[in-house]
Parts: structure tokens; sequence; C-alpha cells
């Protein structure tokens, strides 16, 4: 990670430091749960900081993070839980009442409080915390930082889309010095990706392309905004404000960017 990384989400900042020392007490907490290499957590968060907490503090173990569409509906998301076989669910305040009877009995699940930004990005009221839930900053905070070395991470379990029946995972393997060190070069190469640049999370990190834009601006990003959602004009405004260098985009964001008014376009620096 970049010492001099900070990250940036609507009106809240964070710097690196500070987002790997949150990691750290993360995976404190899922080894108190059992968690071992090899196993899985849900996460079913829409485009929030604590999702880049949780692919550092479950990268460190060696564990799944099991990247759930939020779109899904009950028995969708019930499948995915009991397949993948999650040790964990991490979920958003206002996604909870709606999926609460899939998640399986005795399932420990995290609460993440549905931030301001992301509320106003999608029209949403902000909801009130399920009684007796746990939250996820408090429980979080509740360890010390994990102490064990790290392991190799196997990164995201991603589901395929299901066109010809059910979704199925596409589970990695912890790969070698070598393999990281020659993925690495890939993107690179792929994505002119370099040390200190900036980006913008731009789609739903369930999804594959955003999930691993995100891990690659971890390791070599030295500012991050994490959008809520895609919003043409508010990505202009995002790289004039930010000077963002990378992005990764799929071609009906570009789209709809092209669509924006002649005007509109014109009245943001995106040289950068």
């Amino acid at each position: 990670m970049n010492p001099n990384l900070s990250l940036h989400c609507g009106q809240r900042s964070l710097d690196g430091a500070d987002l790997q020392a949150q990691a750290d007490r993360a995976a404190a907490g899922f080894q108190s749960l059992g968690l071992k290499p090899g196993d899985t957590v849900a996460v079913m968060l829409r485009n929030d900081l604590p999702y880049l907490e949780l692919m550092l503090a479950l990268g460190r173990l060696g564990v799944h993070l099991v990247a759930v569409n939020w779109h899904f509906q009950p028995e969708e998301a019930a499948y995915v839980f009991k397949d993948s076989g999650a040790r964990a669910l991490v979920i958003h305040a206002d996604l909870w009442p709606r999926l609460a009877a899939a998640v399986p009995a005795g399932l420990p699940v995290l609460i993440v409080p549905t931030p301001q930004d992301v509320l106003d990005a999608y029209g949403l009221e902000a909801p009130a915390m399920p009684e007796g839930a746990q939250d996820w900053s408090g429980w979080r905070d509740g360890f010390a930082p994990c102490a064990s070395e790290p392991v190799p991470s196997v990164g995201s379990m991603l589901y395929t889309s299901g066109t010809t029946g059910r979704p199925k995972a596409v589970m990695r393997l912890p790969g070698t010095p070598a393999q990281h060190a020659g993925s690495k070069r890939v993107r690179s190469l792929a994505s002119q990706a370099r040390e200190g640049m900036r980006t913008a999370v731009v789609g739903p990190l369930y999804h594959a392309g955003p999930n691993a834009a995100a891990r690659v601006a971890l390791d070599m990003a030295e500012r991050i905004v994490v959008l809520p959602r895609f919003d043409a004009e508010q990505l202009l405004k995002t790289i004039e404000a930010h000077r963002i260098t990378h992005l990764s985009l799929v071609p009906v964001m570009l789209v709809r960017l092209l669509k924006l008014p002649a005007e509109v376009r014109a009245r943001y620096d995106v040289s950068s």
C-alpha cells in the first residue's frame, strides 16, 4: 500500500494508515470467530469504505471475500450464502430488512450503518439499526490489531451470472510470489496502472471489474475515491476535484458521459 494513500467517499476521508489499522482490527475479529485460510465471508455492501477494509482484513487471513450482489432477491442471496459456506455476513443496514430471512440460522451478522452519501445517491431514508444488531465499527474496534503474519491473499470469490442455471463460484487458490508479481506486471501493461496513480471506484464492487480495480488501487494508488453509484456528471466533478489519473469504466458509462450536453462536458477540467 502507498504510504501516502488517501481515501474519500462523499464527505468522508481516511488515510491509508487508518484504513490498514481498521483492517487489522477486523482481521483479529474474524480470527475470534474461528476463521482460517480457505474460509469464506459474505459481503453484501453498496460501494463504501468498509468494503476496502474487508478486502485488506480478509486478504491477510487467506479468507475468501464472497462478493454478493445486493440486487439479489432473498432466495438468490440465500443460495449464495449456503453454497459459499459463508462463516459470517457483513451487510449494509438498509439491505438487512429485505434479506434477513435469507440468512442461515446462527450465521454471525455484522451491520454497517448506511452512510448519508450512499443514502443520498439512492434516494433512501436512513434505516434504524436492527434491535440487538452487531454494529460493524463497534465490533471491529473491540479488538486489538491482528498480530499474526499475513498469509497469501486469495482475493474475492465471485459468482458467475448463472445464465444456464445456478451461479457458480469462482475460487482462486493462493498464488506464489512469482505469480503475484507477474499478475501485477500484466495489470500495469493492460491498464497502465502505476504507483502513485489517482483513481475512482465507479462500478459496483460486487462486479469482477470494479472489484479487481479496487484491489489494484489499494496496492498502487495514492488516492482512491469511492463513488456510491455511477453518475456521469458527478464523475467529471470527481476527476476535476481529485485530479484522477486512472479509471476503469464499462462501455455504458462511456456512452452516458458522451450523452451529456457538450456545455456540461466542457465545464470540467479532465486533463489529468
